[in-house]
């Protein structure tokens, strides 16, 4: 777990006017992200296919915590092989 994820959870940042909402109030933490491809959008065809696996940061906005990320080309990268999830 990222540190600044558990200080968001501990209320020390307000992100009231940063569109994510306070957390409590269906707030969806996780600024990083591990996990495996199940959907490719066409800027990224070329890069990355089902089954992949690969890791993200994206600040609050990816959910990381959620069931399923959405991220952009800037945001992720194929994991190592020599890290787990």
């Amino acid at each position: 777990v990222n540190p600044v994820d558990c200080k968001f959870h501990e209320g020390w940042f307000s992100t009231v006017g940063q569109g994510v909402p306070a957390p409590g109030v269906g707030y969806v933490g996780g600024m990083d992200a591990s996990g495996v491809v199940v959907a490719v959008g066409m800027l990224l065809l070329n890069d990355y296919k089902i089954g992949d696996e690969v890791w993200a940061y994206g600040g609050v906005e990816i959910h990381a915590y959620a069931q399923y990320a959405v991220a952009s080309r800037e945001q992720v990268s194929k994991k190592p092989t020599t890290l787990s999830h």
